[in-house]
């Protein structure tokens, strides 16, 4: 079962900023629900998936930091 969790914890487990996964999330680069029916409704991640995208991204920064 999906492990889904609100902005804040995400931020702990992740280590990354609140605005930053906001903003990630906003950008399409974080899969996210949006709960609440508006764009100020409230952000909730699935870890998993959310884990699996910036593995995603570290693995293309790391390919595009080989190159150069």
């Amino acid at each position: 079962m999906a492990q889904i969790v609100n902005i804040t914890l995400a931020s702990k487990l992740t280590g990354l900023s609140a605005y930053g996964l906001r903003k990630g999330a906003k950008e399409g680069r974080f899969p996210h629900i949006r709960v609440g029916g508006t764009e100020k409704g409230k952000i909730l991640f699935d870890l998993e998936l959310l884990a699996q995208s910036l593995a995603k991204e570290s693995m293309t920064s790391l390919k595009q930091t080989n190159k150069e």
